[in-house]
């Protein structure tokens, strides 16, 4: 991209890396990732989530944890709240999808995105990513407090 004059962003990046990570090439994703940070662009929240989502993907549970630890330092320091928003959906998405439910159910308790992400928007979300991966008794286990999920 550089060779042509295009000066690649977060986004483009991130794109980037979304498309490996779908291919299976977590390899090729972190030479990406490398490369981001030597052009000094900085990976965003989505950045880590798309990479979350191919590593428990893979099982590589240890890993999976450390690179949420990195997405949730991201999150403090995001200054666009959709983002963390994407990247928490995608994470919540990611780990019901490959059966994670434990981290989902440690996530709610530990609440570690904090302020991060609108915490009415973070139990909705886990809610209904439960809901759909079959785990219809999980939002039981939720804070009472989230209520209906609404038909909008």
């Amino acid at each position: 991209m550089t060779n042509k004059d295009h000066c690649p962003n977060a986004v483009t990046y991130t794109t980037v890396i979304n498309g490996y990570c779908k291919i299976g090439d977590l390899g090729t994703a972190h030479k990406l990732l490398d490369e981001m940070r030597e052009c000094g662009v900085v990976p965003n929240s989505l950045t880590y989530s798309v990479l979350i989502r191919l590593v428990f993907r893979r099982r590589d549970v240890e890993y999976g944890r450390e690179l949420m630890r990195k997405l949730w330092e991201r999150m403090k320091d995001e200054n666009d709240p959709s983002l963390n928003t994407a990247a928490f959906a995608n994470l919540i998405d990611s780990l019901c999808r490959e059966g994670f439910f434990n981290e989902v159910f440690r996530i709610a308790e530990e609440t570690p995105q904090g302020i991060s992400v609108n915490e009415e928007l973070v139990y909705r979300h886990m809610i209904d990513a439960l809901c759909r991966a079959g785990r219809n008794h999980g939002p039981e286990w939720l804070p009472r407090e989230v209520g209906p999920l609404s038909s909008t």
